[in-house]
């Protein structure tokens, strides 16, 4: 099976979808294992779900913020494992401090390769948009997921020292 058929392989396989209400009951419980301080959109109010989910659907034609992105979500049968987000274009603030893909695994289901596979079908929906390479970025403070970006074969553009002990580390993945 290719990478692409990967997100509409069967409910047992892992795939990334647009949000959506059938999920809550697991999107609840990951919501619940999450640390408040984290940020992220897990953690953004939540008048009803439908209204957060349609929040989340329309950000790719009506950002926030300016910045076109798809919040996409991990998901294997029914169990939201994880969310990724795809910056369609940077902006200087965008490429500072997060680049064209970020991904967010669950506390449970950590250590068990869903990051690496996350950011492999991130990188196709990427390819599908047309983009031709992608920058990711990571925190020293986080080997695991440098390790996840570097076995994409990214290749390491910049450092920055952050002044707090950490630094910012960009990677460039060519499409």
């Amino acid at each position: 099976m290719s990478a692409a058929d990967a997100t509409t392989s069967p409910s047992d396989e892992l795939r990334l979808v647009r949000p959506d209400v059938r999920y809550e009951r697991s999107f609840r419980a990951m919501r619940e294992e999450l640390d408040p301080s984290s940020g992220g959109p897990e953690l953004w109010p939540i008048p009803t779900f439908q209204a957060y989910v349609f929040r989340l659907r329309t950000l790719p034609v009506k950002p926030f913020d300016g910045v076109k992105r798809d919040i996409l979500w991990l998901v294997q049968g029914e169990e939201v494992l994880g969310r990724v987000t795809v910056i369609h274009t940077l902006t200087d603030a965008t490429r500072d401090i997060g680049g064209n893909i970020s991904y967010f695994i669950r506390p449970s289901a950590r250590g068990k390769g869903y990051a690496k596979r996350a950011l492999q079908l991130s990188l196709d929906h990427a390819r599908r948009l047309g983009m031709t390479e992608v920058l990711v970025t990571v925190l020293s403070d986080n080997p695991a997921s440098e390790r996840v970006i570097q076995s994409a074969g990214a290749k390491l553009q910049s450092v920055s020292d952050l002044g707090d002990g950490r630094e910012r580390r960009r990677y460039i993945l060519a499409l």
